[in-house]
């Protein structure tokens, strides 16, 4: 593929090269022509604005009042500056609020023969410790072993975009970089299996992980129009790098199984290093006819550089618009796309530096590859102009290798029907309805259905000038009608799993009221609602299935807000917000062994409440200058103060002093 890029670039560059010849030829003649002429660019004043604060941080109990906040006070500082001396053109704007968030954006542009964009979001997410209980702490097994008691996690995460493009003069040939750089570091919490690892002797762990991971995606290309047709080829080389604690080791006791595992110091949850490369090429002819066509194709190179797996992947797809007539619009579009994938049989004695580890007793599974073709076809009718109908189809096959060693299906194949209509029923209402049907046969996973429809429909309502709302609901029913489970030995269960049926819903509603032309009042609600019901199987000490029959598991959160903006005067204006969020989620195993010593229902029981205040205000005075304040007041409640769940009270009050300048 790549000697098939280089070849095609060439004959890019080769075509190119020939068309500009003809075009400087034929500018040349033009210019003579007009060489009076000379265009004079505008005058544009430069923009700049600056700003300084403070931020005042005070919160109690859990973080998870402010989950995405970096909780200690700091200075804050801020700025942008806009500047056209042209044919230059430079944008920089930077927002910092401490050192773990902050956001930069910077911009340079030469004519349209340079553009150079740059941006930067980074953000703090704190992390919960979750604490192991020990349900019986009269036996040895299972036990716990909490070695990170009163540890607080934290990550921060950081997105960088580049993009840089070069153009030829007068003529559209465009080499360009595209680079995407995400980088995590901190501490987090590690769970993970002790004792031997297996029933004979069962120890839950929790401790501490250090991570500093970072992704790099760089994309080099070119793309130009060749006659009728727009050719981009590219090349794209990603890396991401595990640092910090990538893998730890821990002494296991021997355990029962068989095969059994000899009692040794055996390595876990690595993190491994990886890489892919992809090269991508892309065709499409001219957006302004009746009929439009393109092409993509891919191919893409994957390696884990710990284990030595490889993923090898090629797509193509292709589509077809026609237009054959202002009213109506056929689309068909064809993809395909191929995965392989392979690792070692197994990993020789002293793997990643411990001698006793060795997966030749176990071996490990083959690698499952797929080949998916998927056909689809899409056709939208306007009878008249209020009203615009769709109306699609989509036909899937995937077929499996490996799947008996993964015990799963052969051959998936999947048909979509999807209707859909917007109308306009007055100047002033709105209405977009969609309908889906989904039949799958032979899904490959449990939580795959056969069967699921899709409905749902949206209202833009504008009775009054002063007056506006927005409403939406949907909802998706699933079914399953044969649920597969598997046992430790790797034979599906003798017991008989059926069922499994999903219900969700969700629904959405907002009025906005310009009470006066400086007041407006916007009240909100939100609703999620899932249910599903399916069979369960478990495995007890000795292997031997059990079957729960019509598990129920449901979770419901709903949102109301409050939002006002007021500018009491033409420079002050005000801001206040006021929501609140409810949740709770409960699962219902009827089984004795999910029932005692503690019924696994207590671990999933959760009933929260968050409350939320906003208020802000800024001043403008003469000569640019600004004032602002910003109040911030959640509450994260735990309702139920249920003490299996990892759900704990917390405060958070933050305020912003800000003043800024424009000139």
């Amino acid at each position: 593929m790549k000697k098939i890029l280089i070849l095609l670039f060439s004959v890019l560059v080769i075509l190119n090269t020939s068309v500009f010849a003809e075009e400087t030829e034929t500018r040349e003649t033009e210019t003579t022509e007009t060489e009076g002429e000379v265009y004079h660019f505008p005058e544009i004043k430069p923009e700049f604005y600056g700003l300084l604060g403070y931020r005042l941080v005070n919160f109690g109990g859990s973080e998870k009042a402010g989950e995405f906040e970096y909780l200690h006070s700091s200075p804050v500082l801020g700025g942008e500056i806009r500047a056209f001396p042209l044919p230059h053109r430079l944008h920089l704007e930077a927002d910092v609020l401490n050192k773990k968030d902050y956001f930069i954006d910077m911009g340079y542009s030469y004519k349209d023969l340079f553009l150079f964009r740059g941006m930067n979001r980074t953000l703090f997410h704190n992390l919960d410790n979750i604490g192991l209980i020990d349900l019986n702490p009269a036996t040895a097994s299972p036990g716990v072993s909490v070695r990170d008691r009163g540890e607080q996690y934290g990550i921060e995460g950081g997105l960088s975009n580049l993009f840089l493009r070069f153009k030829t003069p007068d003529f559209p040939f465009h080499v360009y970089l595209d680079g995407r750089f995400l980088n995590k570091n901190g501490d987090m919490q590690q769970r993970f299996m002790g004792g031997s690892g297996y029933f004979n002797n069962i120890v839950r762990v929790s401790r501490k992980k250090n991570i500093n991971w970072n992704i790099r995606d760089i994309t080099i290309g070119a793309n130009s129009h060749v006659g009728p047709v727009e050719v981009d080829i590219s090349h794209g080389e990603k890396r991401f790098d595990s640092g910090g604690d990538r893998i730890f080791s821990d002494s296991y006791t021997a355990s029962t199984s068989v095969p059994v595992r000899p009692a040794g110091t055996y390595p876990h949850n690595l993190v491994p290093d990886l890489k892919s490369s992809t090269n991508t090429l892309k065709l499409h002819t001219s957006y302004t006819g009746r009929l439009v066509g393109a092409a993509t194709v891919s191919t893409t190179d994957k390696r884990n550089r710990d284990s030595g797996a490889r993923a090898d992947y090629f797509a193509g797809a292709a589509e077809v618009t026609y237009i054959p007539y202002n009213k109506m619009t056929l689309v068909g579009r064809y993809k395909h796309k191929e995965a392989d994938l392979e690792n070692p049989s197994s990993l020789p004695a002293g793997y990643l530096g411990y001698s006793a580890y060795t997966t030749s007793i176990t071996g490990i599974r083959p690698s499952l590859s797929s080949q998916t073709d998927t056909f689809s076809g899409i056709v939208r009718y306007r009878p008249i102009a209020m009203l615009g109908l769709n109306a699609g189809y989509t036909y899937e096959q995937t077929e499996r290798k490996n799947d008996d060693a993964w015990k799963m299906t052969g051959k998936t194949t999947r048909k979509d029907t999807a209707l859909s209509a917007t109308a306009r029923l007055t100047k002033k209402l709105t209405l977009k309805a969609k309908y889906e049907h989904r039949d799958v046969h032979n899904p490959a996973h449990n939580t795959q259905p056969n069967r699921s429809n899709y409905g749902g429909a949206s209202l833009a309502w504008t009775p009054l000038n002063w007056a506006s709302a927005m409403l939406s609901y949907n909802a998706v029913k699933e079914k399953r009608d044969d649920i597969h489970y598997v046992t430790a030995s790797g034979a599906f269960t003798a017991v008989n799993a059926q069922n499994r049926t999903a219900l969700r819903n969700r629904a959405l509603g907002s009025i906005t009221f310009i009470v006066f032309k400086n007041l407006s009042i916007t009240p909100s609600y939100a609703y999620i609602h899932n249910r599903i019901v399916q069979d369960l199987v478990y495995n007890d000490t000795t292997g031997s299935p059990k079957l729960d029959r019509d598990v129920s598991y449901k979770d419901t959160a709903q949102s109301y807000a409050l939002s006002l903006n007021y500018a009491p005067k033409k420079n002050f204006d005000i801001n206040a917000e006021a929501s609140q969020t409810k949740g709770r989620g409960s699962f219902y195993p009827g089984h004795a062994n999910a029932l005692l010593p503690v019924s696994v229902a207590s671990f999933s029981e959760l009933k929260v409440k968050e409350t939320g205040y906003a208020l802000g205000g800024d001043y403008r005075f003469k000569g640019g200058w600004a004032a602002g304040i910003k109040y911030r007041y959640n509450n994260f409640k735990d309702m139920i103060d249920n003490p299996y769940d990892d759900a704990k009270n917390g405060i958070a009050r933050i305020i912003l002093l800000t003043i800024s300048k424009k000139w």
